[in-house]
């Protein structure tokens, strides 16, 4: 992952990026329907998630997600 700080500073970091599989329907829970995405995490990044249809789509949301995590200094 390439990450641009300021105008002109780039600097390529590496970050663990923990991906999980859909699980299986199995109808309703609380009264919401099941929502069966793949999911995202950091465990270097706490509290910094992201969802998506495919793995692609989840990839494309974390670095996303992680990019306006680390510029935002959290």
């Amino acid at each position: 992952m390439t990450c641009t700080f300021g105008p002109k500073v780039k600097r390529e970091i590496n970050i663990k990026i923990i991906i999980e599989e859909p699980e299986p329907a199995t109808g309703w829970r609380r009264g919401l329907t099941m929502v069966n995405n793949y999911s995202a995490y950091s465990p270097d990044y706490p509290g910094c998630v992201a969802t998506g249809d495919t793995i692609e789509e989840t990839k494309t949301n974390m670095f996303s997600a992680l990019a306006m995590h680390i510029k935002a200094g959290i």
